[in-house]
């Protein structure tokens, strides 16, 4: 197993086990009556907003590493405490200190840490998706391979209609299913069809996706919609998915004239196994850097908003609010300094994990190749 293997094992532990060893309640106490185990049963102790009640009543308990909640906050806590700061006898430390609310710093940074991957990888794997799509569509048909009909141009422009009538009354589910039935009517037989000219259509999208200002549109959508972490998400992903286009369209226009891709069509393979057997190996790496870059951009926008108070709702912790919150108590420098380390440390993390390497191209079983790229 490569060393990525061990990194989303390592994230897929981090995520599933996080209640575990990050909550206010203990994973077992005893009383005259025997054993019993909060974490793992519904237990009616007053004990979710300050587990230090526990403490006091129960001689003995078994509590998890970190038991705070990220956005419930302690009142003894709050004004500001340092890092190391204990307010209790027990495992109650404020390893990183709290902020002025009375919440564990420590805490924070986990969840924000949780939304900062969430937001990427559900902001970048649509983008992916979308793009590659179209931008394959756009170089390998061009402007004279496609012949659509009118039917299927009256169907297109329908389901178009649809999905966009039902995104706006929020009826996501009715919306994507028109765009998915907008996208396969292209696709049906007809007669009399002339030729779509699809890469113009598609280039001439791209240049309007990016003649619009990413931010501002960001910011215009979550006042309308309202704040919410997929709705940001989804924003971001409508915004980036011009760069993975923009490069696929560009290796199919110069893979096309290949010896192996000539032999595939002269043979009759449908374009659809074209696109993910013999186009996608060879483009896999570098479309792999563009989506470590892209999480690392969406994060950085989820940040600049959530600093600005207009990204996530209020109750959400996220390095960005935080940040935020530490501006504002700037004599607190604990309350600045970990967010800033946090997101600084995690976008060169994903800057450096794919930039330096050299990326080989590699087909499956198609064409093998020695060629070497170094971004």
């Amino acid at each position: 197993m490569g060393k990525r293997y061990w990194i989303f094992l390592g994230l897929g532990l981090f995520f599933l086990g996080q209640n575990l060893w990050m909550n206010p309640l203990p994973y077992a106490v005893k009383d005259a009556q025997g054993w019993s185990f909060p974490l793992f049963e519904k237990w009616n102790e007053p004990i979710r907003k300050d587990p230090r009640q526990t403490y006091r009543t129960y001689p003995k308990q078994i509590w998890p590493p970190l038991p705070f909640h990220p956005e419930k906050g302690i009142k003894e806590s709050r004004g500001g405490m340092p890092p190391f700061s204990r307010i209790d006898q027990g495992p109650f430390v404020h390893w990183l200190g709290t902020d002025v609310l009375g919440r564990d710093l420590l805490s924070g940074l986990v969840s924000g840490l949780n939304y900062a991957i969430l937001i990427g990888l559900t902001s970048m794997v649509p983008a992916l998706i979308l793009g590659y799509f179209l931008g394959f569509l756009s170089g390998y048909f061009g402007n004279h391979r496609l012949k659509i009909s009118l039917v299927t141009w009256i169907l297109a422009a329908l389901f178009f209609l649809i999905a966009l009538f039902y995104a706006f009354a929020e009826y996501y589910w009715i919306s994507s299913i028109s765009f998915m039935l907008m996208l396969g009517s292209f696709f049906l037989p007809g007669k009399k069809a002339k030729s779509l000219p699809l890469d113009l259509i598609i280039v001439k999208t791209i240049e309007i996706f990016q003649s619009v200002p990413g931010l501002i549109l960001v910011i215009l959508v979550g006042s309308l919609w309202g704040q919410s972490w997929w709705k940001l998400a989804l924003t971001i992903s409508f915004l980036s998915w011009t760069v993975f286009a923009r490069y696929v369209r560009a290796e199919v226009l110069q893979t096309s004239s290949s010896e192996y891709i000539l032999s595939a069509k002269s043979l009759g393979i449908p374009w659809i196994r074209q696109c993910f057997y013999h186009f996608l190996p060879n483009l896999w790496p570098q479309i792999r850097v563009i989506f470590m870059y892209g999480i690392a951009g969406a994060v950085m926008v989820e940040s600049s908003l959530s600093f600005l108070g207009i990204g996530l709702p209020a109750e959400a912790i996220s390095w960005g609010s935080m940040i935020g919150l530490g501006k504002s108590n700037f004599d607190h420098w604990w309350m600045l300094f970990f967010p800033c380390l946090s997101l600084v440390g995690f976008i060169a993390i994903l800057h450096g994990s794919r930039g330096k390497q050299k990326l080989k191209l590699k087909t499956k079983n198609v064409l093998p190749s020695d060629k070497t790229i170094s971004i």
